[in-house]
């Protein structure tokens, strides 16, 4: 009697090994790495651990509980009367246009090469009281400009996935036409 449970445990554990190997080998779960069409800009990002990545095709959402963050293409029409100086300048204007209505103002600006890509990457907070810090990263290119942005929570809760998600970012180039 006690050899035949010792050999159901030992059959028990066995399936639940096997069970488990399917599902971790199996592809049960997603890859945290994708490639999406974001307007114009053919990219591959790597979601961040424990964040959901939802597609809204010009617009990507990573979100987490309450905190979310966007990636999303801005079009042609929202760059219409901003001067194109240099990347530095339409990123600052497009986002002291976002940050009008919020009483934010600009507290750093950084230039960083990520994948061959030149991102601006600005920081605002409250102007009055320095807190509600949030973050912004706006790359030109394709006629259009790709942003991640912070869309809800703040820069403590979000930054460690923010950086994550941006330093994955690599853009997908054209693939040439066939000869």
């Amino acid at each position: 009697m006690e050899r035949n449970g010792a050999c159901a445990a030992a059959a028990t554990t066995a399936a639940t090994a096997a069970a488990i190997a399917i599902l971790a080998l199996g592809g049960c779960a997603r890859s945290p790495e994708r490639t999406l069409e974001v307007g114009p800009f053919r990219l591959r990002v790597v979601v961040p651990a424990g964040w959901e990545h939802l597609d809204h095709g010009r617009a990507q959402i990573f979100r987490q509980g309450e905190t979310r963050l966007s990636l999303a293409a801005i079009g042609p029409e929202a760059l219409e009367g901003l001067p194109t100086v240099d990347p530095d300048s339409t990123a600052l204007l497009l986002f002291q246009r976002s940050l009008g209505v919020r009483r934010l103002e600009l507290a750093r600006m950084e230039r960083r090469t990520i994948h061959g890509a030149e991102w601006t990457i600005l920081d605002a907070w409250d102007r009055d009281t320095h807190s509600n810090r949030t973050r912004s990263a706006f790359l030109e290119g394709e006629g259009e400009i790709l942003a991640l942005e912070i869309d809800r929570g703040t820069l403590e809760r979000a930054e460690a996935a923010f950086e994550a998600l941006l330093r994955t970012i690599e853009l997908i180039p054209d693939e040439p036409p066939p000869r």
